[in-house]
Order: structure tokens, then C-alpha cells, then sequence
């Protein structure tokens, strides 16, 4: 998971039913996603208002 791996991939490499088994074993191993997440929507939010201020 540290590595970019999707949790829904990993699911279905070991084979579980339910995502809630992948998120719930290895959940844990995801501790900075949520901020890696926010960071990278407001740059690209960035991005887009720089697009729309040079047309």
C-alpha cells in the first residue's frame, strides 16, 4: 500500500470478498492518504484557476 497500490487491487490479490476486509486488515498502512489526497485535489484546483485567469 506504501508503494500506490489500490486497496481495491490488493483485494482482489488476496482474494477477499468485501473491501471492508482490505480497509480493516490493512487500513492502517494508509495513515497520510487522506492528507496526500486534500493536497493533491487543491493543486489541481490551483492548476484550474490559473487556466481560467490566462483565457
Amino acid at each position: 500500500m506504501d508503494h500506490g497500490v489500490q486497496p481495491l487491487m490488493i483485494k482482489e490479490r488476496f482474494g477477499h470478498k468485501d473491501i471492508r476486509v482490505t480497509l480493516n486488515t490493512y487500513g492502517h498502512l494508509y495513515p497520510t492518504k487522506q492528507k496526500e489526497l486534500a493536497e493533491m485535489l487543491n493543486a489541481q484546483r490551483e492548476e484550474g484557476r490559473k487556466t481560467e485567469c490566462s483565457v
